[in-house]
C-alpha cells in the first residue's frame, strides 16, 4: 500500500464516521510548499476512544492500529497498512491553545482526490518552527521555508509573527525571512 492510498482509507473512514480532523506534518507542508515523498500521513482529529475503534474496525484488514502512545503532550495511535509499506499516524487533539487554535482555523481543500480538511500555511510554518524549537530537524525548518517562498505574498504575516513571538520562534521566522530574497 501506498501512502496515498493509506491517506484515502483514513480519510473515507473519518469522514464515514463523522470525526472532525486535518492532515498535517509533511503532507501539509508540501501542499503549501514543495512535494516530498514519504511513506506516512499525519492526521489530528477530535477523537474519542469509542472513534478509534470504530476506525480501527473500519479500517481493517488495510490498515492496523497497532499499540497507542503518549507523544509529547498528545496520544498517538499507528496504523500500518499489512505490507508495512504505509503508514498513517492518527494524533488526538491537545487542548493546547495553540492546536485548538489551529484546528478551529483549519480549511477545506481537494486532496487525494477528496475533501478534506488541513491546516492554514500560516499555521503550517508557526507549527513546523514550534516542531523544529523541540528537537532540531533540519526537515522541519526546509518545510517552513518551503512554504514562506511558495506562499510568502499569500501570508497573514501579522498572525504567523504573533503566534512565533508567541511561541519563542520569532528568531528561526526571521532567518527564514532574511534567506529569501523580496521578502518584507
Amino acid at each position: 500500500m501506498m501512502s496515498d492510498e493509506a491517506a484515502v482509507a483514513m480519510i473515507d473512514a473519518l469522514n464515514a464516521l463523522a470525526v472532525d480532523y486535518m492532515i498535517v506534518g509533511s503532507v501539509s507542508s508540501a501542499f503549501y510548499g514543495s512535494p516530498t515523498a514519504g511513506l506516512g500521513v499525519d492526521f489530528v482529529a477530535r477523537l474519542t476512544q469509542s472513534q478509534v475503534s470504530a476506525l480501527a474496525e473500519r479500517l481493517s484488514p488495510r490498515l492496523t492500529l497497532e499499540h497507542p502512545e503518549e507523544s509529547g503532550t498528545a496520544l498517538r495511535y499507528l496504523f500500518r497498512s499489512a505490507d508495512a509499506g504505509a503508514y498513517v499516524e492518527l494524533y488526538r487533539l491537545s487542548d493546547d491553545p495553540y492546536d485548538e487554535e489551529r484546528f478551529a482555523r483549519r480549511v477545506r481543500v481537494k486532496l487525494f482526490g477528496r475533501d478534506t480538511f488541513l491546516p492554514t500555511a500560516e499555521d503550517v510554518v508557526v507549527t513546523k518552527l514550534l516542531w523544529y524549537g523541540e528537537g532540531p530537524r533540519a526537515k522541519h525548518f526546509e518545510d517552513a521555508r518551503n512554504v514562506v517562498l511558495v506562499q510568502r505574498d499569500a501570508l497573514d504575516w501579522d498572525y504567523v509573527q504573533r503566534l512565533c513571538d508567541r511561541h519563542g520562534t520569532r528568531e528561526l521566522l526571521d532567518k527564514i525571512r532574511r534567506s529569501i530574497p523580496q521578502v518584507d
